[in-house]
């Protein structure tokens, strides 16, 4: 079995000593993530089991828009919600609901 690498003193380092310690273990976790997922196919296809799907993008996301509440969508009939009770009871008293 290997042996463990040296670890430094991170309090005697300096910003860009531990800059680059992180890029570097950055850089092996991403490369042991990789294999992790290789690895776990792998299993997978020696199991018999299916693999992951490939799953294509289904193109929703270029229809909807952020766009504001008033628009081509907007229903005519909806009307505000008042900001304040203040609001809310003159709103009872001029309009009636209809319904």
């Amino acid at each position: 079995m290997a042996t463990a690498p040296r670890i430094p003193d991170l309090a005697a380092c300096s910003a860009d000593e531990l800059r680059t310690l992180v890029i570097g273990l950055l850089e092996a976790n991403a490369k042991l993530e990789a294999a992790v997922a290789a690895m776990a196919e792998e299993i997978a296809r020696l199991k018999g089991l299916k693999g992951r799907p490939s799953i294509k993008p289904s193109g929703m996301e270029k229809g909807t828009d952020p766009g504001g509440g008033s628009g081509p969508g907007r229903r005519p009939d909806q009307e505000k919600a008042p900001a304040t009770a203040a609001e809310a009871g003159s709103a009872e008293k001029r309009a009636p609901d209809r319904r």
